[in-house]
């Protein structure tokens, strides 16, 4: 059984917080904090940089607003219920695989301030082996030939048999 998620944080010397995931975790948290007790019309954005600016997630007026986001992140992302009492902003990205890796920035819009996190998700992939059998009609043998995904997605044949 896989853990329900596994991650490390390091603090870079310009304030980015690098995670580190295994593909096929349940999900991973993006830490974003700040004071507690931030005021009613606090809104929250996290973007995802290095592709344009992607919406991840937003929560504004008390809610999630779902509105804007791409649909890579449908249904894949959270953010705690009590986020304006904790200061806790982190994000929750449910079933992390490589193409979520990038940097990801949580924008905190309080009163007149502008205050942002920047976190670098790295998501290492897994090797997994895909079986394909084709059949060949030879003098009415068939013939097993298989092919084995690489981590890039290449197919290579597998042993000569």
């Amino acid at each position: 059984m896989k853990p329900a998620f596994m991650f490390w944080f390091l603090v870079l010397s310009d304030q980015q917080v690098e995670v580190k995931v295994e593909e096929g975790s349940q999900s991973v948290i993006l830490p974003c904090n700040t004071k507690p007790d931030l005021p009613e019309g606090t809104t929250v954005e996290w973007t995802r940089s290095d592709l344009g600016l992607i919406t991840v997630h937003e929560y504004s007026n008390r809610n999630d607003d779902l509105m804007t986001q791409d649909e890579v992140y449908r249904d894949r992302t959270k953010m705690n219920e009590d986020l304006l009492r904790t200061g806790d902003l982190s994000l929750t990205l449910k079933h992390p695989t490589v193409r979520d890796s990038g940097r990801y920035i949580c924008t905190i819009y309080r009163d007149k301030d502008i205050l942002t996190q920047k976190v670098m998700l790295q998501v290492k992939g897994q090797c997994c082996k895909l079986r394909s059998e084709v059949s060949f009609l030879d003098i009415g043998q068939r013939s097993k030939i298989f092919f084995y995904a690489s981590p890039q997605n290449h197919f290579h044949p597998g042993p000569k048999f």
